[in-house]
């Protein structure tokens, strides 16, 4: 099996991680017999965090930072991955943090690890390039962010699930994969793909952008906390780490302000509107992050959990998704997006950020309705993409 042909696996996960997402969406409506939520939450969140996007970027990573004669050792390594990952998608739906989940969870983290320590090795002397460096930090934040998942196994057999300790344990997993793995990830292939683009990249903007953003990523961490009231210092890093990740987005945009409309003009129409969806939620998830530096923000986006989620869904969808469905779509040169499964994407999208936010402004039934309607349009215009590039992959 080539690298092509592994890519097509985090499309499946995508595919089945929104699937899942749906399901939870109808079980307000039509509630099944024998269904716990929390476990298929933790099904869901684990399919989209490392099924799909952790998968596609490691995948990306060999197949784009690294020399033919390399990938087959990676190949064996990630088919590995991707059967722990299909196991997970099983046994935490069935379980939730039970014991096989935790092994199958531990053994994914190690084979990551060894994923790292050998991209590590063999990306040495491409220490400097900006996409390259973006990829290495990437996988230190994958490191960083793994103990999140222990501490949690660690709380939950002591009987302190759903502590304070426990949520701050979620929200540095959380934290260190959407602001550090994820960021810094989809940032590498985008660099990446401006370079082999031949598009001009202003190196030393885009490496103050790479240091501020990697300085900031770990003060940052005080956001999510600032729920627990944890006093004046705590929320002054805060403050002045969204600060900071502003000053870096500057940098991001000067890096290569001056031919990007050159280069998105040579992108198909539907990785253009992906990618502008893309910037325009990497914009607003800053700005997001600074307003939360004000406590009382803070504790609202805490107590009310459909704000968070939509938030975690600006990121994980409207920033890192998108960006990726145009990644996969400009790289292995395939037609065009039927507009109307665009339609279905970022329309469901949107109708799911409205409703999340218009908790408290709408009335109940209107919200979930409207949510299981964006879940619907979500998955079918992920299936449709997703399925496209398969389809039309295989046939090549």
């Amino acid at each position: 099996m080539d690298l092509k042909s592994l890519l097509k696996f985090p499309l499946v996960f995508f595919i089945l991680a929104a699937g899942i997402g749906l399901l939870l969406r109808a079980h307000h409506f039509w509630p099944i017999d024998g269904f716990t939520y929390p476990y298929w939450l933790h099904g869901h969140s684990h399919g989209m965090f490392l099924g799909w996007i952790v998968n596609a970027l490691t995948i990306g990573f060999v197949a784009r930072f690294l020399d033919e004669h390399q990938h087959p050792r990676y190949v064996r390594l990630l088919l590995l991955v991707n059967g722990v990952l299909a196991l997970m998608l099983i046994s935490f739906p069935l379980q939730g943090y039970g014991l096989c989940s935790i092994i199958l969870s531990t053994l994914h983290t190690a084979l990551v690890c060894v994923f790292i320590y050998w991209f590590y090795r063999d990306t040495r002397y491409r220490k400097g390039q900006v996409a390259v460096d973006f990829a290495r930090l990437s996988l230190v934040f994958f490191f960083i962010s793994a103990a999140g998942p222990l501490v949690l196994g660690v709380l939950m057999a002591k009987g302190l699930g759903y502590t304070q300790e426990y949520y701050l344990a979620v929200y540095y997993y959380l934290h260190f994969q959407y602001n550090g793995v994820f960021t810094f990830g989809a940032l590498a292939l985008f660099y990446q793909w401006l370079e082999t683009s031949g598009m001009p990249i202003e190196q030393s903007s885009a490496k103050r952008f790479l240091l501020w953003l990697f300085i900031a990523c770990f003060p940052a961490y005080a956001l999510s906390t600032l729920w627990t009231n944890p006093g004046t210092v705590i929320v002054l890093i805060g403050g002045i780490s969204a600060g900071m990740q502003i000053i870096a987005f500057l940098y991001f945009i000067r890096s290569f302000r001056k031919n990007i409309s050159t280069w998105l003009r040579v992108c198909k129409t539907s990785s253009q509107i992906l990618l502008y969806v893309a910037f325009l939620a990497f914009g607003v998830k800053l700005i997001l992050q600074l307003l939360s530096a004000h406590p009382t923000i803070s504790l609202m986006a805490y107590e009310v959990r459909n704000y968070v989620m939509a938030y975690l869904h600006l990121v994980l969808l409207g920033m890192i998704s998108f960006f990726l469905m145009a990644w996969y779509q400009e790289q292995f040169k395939k037609t065009d997006y039927h507009p109307i499964l665009l339609i279905l994407l970022i329309g469901g999208f949107l109708l799911s950020e409205i409703m999340l936010i218009g908790t408290g402004w709408m009335p109940r039934d209107i919200i979930n309705g409207s949510l299981l309607v964006a879940s619907i349009g979500m998955l079918l215009g992920i299936a449709g993409l997703s399925l496209m590039f398969i389809h039309i992959e295989t046939k090549s």
